[in-house]
C-alpha cells in the first residue's frame, strides 16, 4: 500500500509510481519498491522552477564563495562523500 505523501504526490500529476524492474533474487520476492517517474506535467512544473531555484542557489551558495578556488572546493566535496 502506498504512503499518504506517495497519494498525494500521484494526486498532483507529478509523478508517477512504477514498480521495480529488477531480476536480481532479492527484488524479484519484494514487491514494497517502486520507482518515482517524473510525467510531463511534472517536467513542465521542474522546469518552469528551474530559474528561481537556481538564482536562488546562486544568491545563498555561491554569491559567498567569491574568491575560492571552486576546483579545490569540489575536490574536497567528491572527498567527503566518496568517504561515505
Amino acid at each position: 500500500m502506498s504512503s499518504r505523501c506517495q497519494e498525494a504526490v500521484e494526486a498532483s500529476l507529478l509523478l508517477s509510481y512504477e514498480a521495480l524492474k529488477c531480476a536480481c533474487s532479492v527484488c524479484a520476492d519484494d514487491a514494497r519498491g517502486s520507482n518515482a517517474v517524473l510525467t510531463d506535467k511534472g517536467l513542465a512544473r521542474l522546469q518552469e522552477a528551474w530559474p528561481t531555484h537556481l538564482a536562488s542557489v546562486r544568491r545563498h551558495i555561491f554569491d559567498h564563495l567569491e574568491g575560492i578556488d571552486l576546483a579545490k572546493l569540489a575536490t574536497a566535496f567528491n572527498e567527503i562523500a566518496s568517504d561515505a
